[in-house]
């Protein structure tokens, strides 16, 4: 049985949107590839931008590789009805799941490298992490706009 949400949930083609955490959680998986372009924006001073947050390039690589499914993701979200990218939207919240562990793995690799020294912003990005793991694992209405348009047609009501 298919749950209803409130109208303003739903696009033009009605389908469900996903909610804005799921946009939020996009970003903070992605924030490799948002500090790389940002570097590339401001021209002169782009690699001491990198070299304060990734001080090894090892890092900064593993950065955008695990970002890659959250940069994949937000890219098709307003074209899941293409017939080529309908089953990656549907594929969805495993790409995220798995996004997430690889981004919690980095992590864990990077403290397990500073002999889990305390840091705060270690902390927080693990926090958050752990955070967007939770949620995207029970959150109902991510998983529905995930499934309800599945590889070219509508799912039955």
């Amino acid at each position: 049985m298919r749950r209803l949400y409130p109208i303003s949930h739903y696009d033009q083609q009605g389908d469900l949107k996903p909610p804005l955490w799921f946009y939020l959680s996009l970003i903070f998986l992605a924030r490799t590839w948002v500090i790389w372009i940002m570097s590339l924006t401001i021209r002169p001073d782009g690699g001491k931008i990198l070299a304060l947050f990734y001080p090894l390039k090892a890092n900064f690589l593993l950065g955008l590789a695990s970002g890659v499914c959250a940069v994949l993701l937000f890219l098709i979200a307003h074209r899941k009805q293409n017939r080529w990218l309908a089953p990656i939207w549907h594929r969805g919240r495993s790409l995220l799941l798995l996004a997430t562990l690889v981004d919690i793995s980095l992590q864990i690799q990077g403290l397990l490298f500073h002999h889990f020294s305390y840091s705060w912003h270690a902390s927080v990005q693990l926090v958050l992490a752990c955070w967007i793991l939770l949620y995207v694992a029970s959150s109902k209405r991510l998983a529905a706009s995930f499934n309800d348009y599945q590889i070219g047609k509508k799912t039955a009501a």
